[in-house]
Parts: C-alpha cells; structure tokens; sequence
C-alpha cells in the first residue's frame, strides 16, 4: 500500500457511506495483510489487449509458492469494497476502474480531494 499521488485534475472522489468502527478496521485488515503483494501484470495486460473481456485475477500467482496474490488498481479495490458490503461479493474483481466507478456512483457522494484522509497501513 503506497502513498499515491493524485495529480490528475479530472479525477472524481466519491465518498463512501459511513460504517461501522469494526467494520472499517476488517477492510483496513484486509488491505494491511496484502501489503507487499505484486501487481498484478498477467491480468491487467491480457485485460487491456483483450478489451476487458480476459478476466485473470491475481489469484493465479498464488497457486505458485512463495509468490503471493498480485493486484491491480481497481483489483484490490473492489476486493477491499466486498469485505464492507459495498458490493456483491460473487462479482469479478477484475473490473476497468471507470466500471468501478459507475457501480458505486449511486451508493457514493462527491466529494473534494482536499477531504480525504491519509490511512495509515502500518
């Protein structure tokens, strides 16, 4: 979990629906466990060259000890959003980040970029 530079004027922030202290800290588990995992290469490439109809997870690398799971951006995202119920846990993780984006759009408020808190994953 890198500390990520948003330097993209055009991006939109959404913020999520209030939940839970326990909650939260189960997604913050999550997330802190697949620290230092790969990025997922295999299927972000064979996603883009197929035009999203490839779907490798990163779960692929994993059968292959002592390699981990591997992720993409939107990946680890959506896995991240299943653990708090913000979406259906039998969906694909393997989704382009604008199809990410228009699930949640409706469950989600816009929100400034200066009003998103820095987690800390240690």
């Amino acid at each position: 979990m890198r500390r990520k530079r948003f330097s993209r004027r055009d991006w939109t922030f959404r913020v999520l629906p209030p939940v839970s202290s326990a909650l939260f800290d189960e997604m913050r588990r999550f997330a802190t466990a697949c620290r230092g995992d790969r990025f997922n290469h295999v299927g972000y490439g064979l996603y883009a060259l197929s035009g999203g109809t490839l779907r490798v997870s990163g779960e692929w690398s994993a059968r292959f000890k002592p390699m981990t799971r591997r992720w993409f951006c939107s990946e680890i995202v959506l896995e991240i959003l299943k653990y708090g119920g913000f979406v259906p846990r039998d969906i694909s993780s393997v989704q382009h980040p604008e199809t990410v984006y228009q699930m949640l759009e409706s469950t989600t408020a816009p929100t400034a970029r200066k009003s998103v808190s820095v987690l800390n994953f240690k």
